[in-house]
């Protein structure tokens, strides 16, 4: 079973950061400011379902954009 079988798996701030390829700050950074939702399992254990994660990164422009939806319409 791949991680991309698991979008709601939760996981700590470290394995996330790592799978994304960024620092578990750059995800403090967006629990900080609301755009990454996060579950409290004990008062130093923080985690966060793998499929917000991916919700963060969104493409920068318009021909990816625009690529996306075309595989989006060609799937549904």
């Amino acid at each position: 079973m791949s991680a991309s079988d698991r979008p709601d798996e939760f996981l700590s701030l470290a394995a996330a950061a790592a799978e994304r390829g960024v620092t578990h700050w750059f995800l403090r950074d967006a629990i900080a400011e609301n755009r990454l939702p996060a579950y409290r399992a004990s008062r130093k254990c923080i985690r966060v379902r793998r499929s917000d994660v991916a919700a963060l990164f969104v493409p920068m422009n318009d021909a990816a954009r625009d690529a996306l939806a075309a595989e989006a319409g060609a799937s549904a």
